[in-house]
């Protein structure tokens, strides 16, 4: 909702008279004061020293608790302006898209096969299948995405030129408001390029699994594989069992220590601290153990 929340833009260039009369604005129409729940800090800077040029959107949210504390998220994201470094990334590139479309291919090849067999439904349903299809799939959604993120470079580049073009002019920072739409703009592709980077690491994951897969062939290699396979059944009973118990700690951890801790002061940060504490069996105690000292006790003891 835009009536929550106030935007001020400042700028390297900005006189510092500008600077306070804009800073004393927010104080005096109380977008700062005693009662502020949050502030987001966007800011992206042009980074030519390591490699290819780059810009860095950087966002820092600042939460204030009523207790007094302040807790921070930040979020770092790169946009290469040159989307490829050279031949070696364009041939990698076309590597991939040629294998996709030979997997692609091969695979509505086998289903042709087994359609005129009368055995498709059978085929659809084995593992192979549905690994062999989820490859291809999240594959071709990965192409499609580093074509789109390409296509969306250019506004970010036209309206970065715009701005280097107003800084030689020394265009006065009053004056200028390339600023504010560069940020919105830049903001968004980093965004989406930040969760294709995430998709792409999915990915790798999602490959090794079907290179392990692939090693049945070894028969060495093929324990493995085959001693994965007899126990994945128990693997599986045992997460329904520890899922729904790590999420309710979790949100218990919420109550107990969210509002003093900011490893427990969100839903998604407090799964993430408790798998930590499950696997490495570490945590830290004189801070779990502050406020509440027998319900922190019984709360580690019967988690450990």
């Amino acid at each position: 909702d835009a009536s929550s929340y106030y935007r001020a833009m400042f700028f390297p260039n900005m006189e510092y008279s500008l600077l306070q009369e804009r800073l004393n604005y927010l104080y005096e129409r109380e977008w700062l004061d005693k009662q502020t729940k949050h502030i987001t800090i966007y800011a992206t800077f042009l980074n030519v020293e390591m490699g290819r040029p780059r810009l860095q959107s950087y966002m820092l949210t600042l939460s204030f608790a009523r207790s007094g504390d302040v807790f921070r998220k930040l979020r770092l994201d790169t946009i290469f302006l040159n989307y490829w470094s050279g031949f070696t990334s364009y041939a990698a590139d076309g590597v991939f898209a040629v294998m996709l479309v030979i997997v692609t291919s091969l695979e509505a090849r086998a289903m042709i096969r087994e359609r005129k067999k009368r055995k498709l439904w059978k085929y659809v349903r084995t593992g192979w299948f549905l690994l062999q299809v989820t490859t291809a799939a999240m594959g071709w959604i990965i192409l499609l995405g580093y074509l789109y993120s390409n296509n969306q470079l250019g506004p970010v580049k036209k309206e970065l030129d715009y701005i280097v073009a107003a800084r030689d002019a020394d265009t006065p920072a009053a004056r200028n408001f390339l600023g504010d739409s560069f940020i919105d703009t830049a903001g968004k592709y980093a965004s989406f390029a930040g969760n294709l980077a995430i998709a792409v690491a999915q990915y790798h994951l999602l490959l090794m699994m079907r290179f392990f897969v692939a090693f049945r062939a070894q028969p060495r290699l093929g324990v493995v594989v085959n001693t994965l396979e007899a126990c994945m059944l128990d693997i599986l009973h045992f997460l329904v069992i520890l899922g729904p118990s790590g999420v309710a700690y979790a949100i218990s951890g919420c109550f107990i220590f969210g509002k003093r801790l900011e490893e427990f002061s969100d839903i998604k940060a407090a799964i993430g601290i408790c798998f930590e504490i499950m696997v490495e069996s570490n945590y830290e105690w004189p801070s779990l153990s502050e406020e509440h000292y027998w319900t922190a006790a019984l709360w580690v003891w019967s988690f450990m």
